[in-house]
């Protein structure tokens, strides 16, 4: 059994990178500035992704309860373990992706939002995302929501800001 080890290093390279001033952004990636080491010369791209679902739902007197019925928790670690595969170029459940950690410099990080089933919550959550500047964790690419209904309008806003945005994942 394998831990996801490739998460919280990029994690920690990334935070000293913004630390030191070592990071700049190109496109929607994130650039760490080579370091010292085996590939010291070697810049490391980041595409820091952003896992975008209901996690929890607020009732109508306001009560926020844990909300697991789409199986966003499942989804949550299936895309930690996508995003592991990716960067190891582990190819034990998608052959295709065996040896891509060789053939590809990009290096995927993971961010959980929760949506709360509530659309303007959603947008709001977007625009503060998109809205972040270096040193903070820009985004890459949002993965979801699962509903139209919130999908439609964060699409929106992440369209016209240049991040791209699956859905219905």
């Amino acid at each position: 059994m394998s831990s996801l080890s490739s998460l919280p290093l990029l994690d920690s390279l990334r935070e000293e990178a913004a630390s030191n001033g070592t990071i700049t952004r190109s496109g929607t990636l994130d650039i760490v500035a080579g370091r010292s080491g085996e590939n010291a010369d070697e810049d490391i791209p980041i595409c820091h992704m952003i896992y975008f679902m209901p996690f929890s739902q607020v009732d109508g007197d306001g009560i926020r309860t844990v909300f697991n019925e789409l199986a966003t928790v499942e989804g949550g670690a299936a895309a930690m373990l996508a995003a592991q595969h990716l960067n190891t170029g582990d190819g034990s459940l998608v052959p295709e992706v065996a040896g891509l950690s060789d053939r590809c410099p990009i290096r995927f990080t993971v961010e959980f939002m929760d949506t709360e089933f509530v659309e303007s919550s959603a947008v709001n959550s977007v625009i503060d995302l998109t809205d972040r500047k270096l040193p903070e964790r820009e985004p890459c690419a949002i993965i979801g929501a699962v509903r139209s209904a919130v999908s439609i309008p964060t699409s929106l806003i992440t369209g016209l800001r240049g991040y791209p945005q699956v859905s219905g994942v």
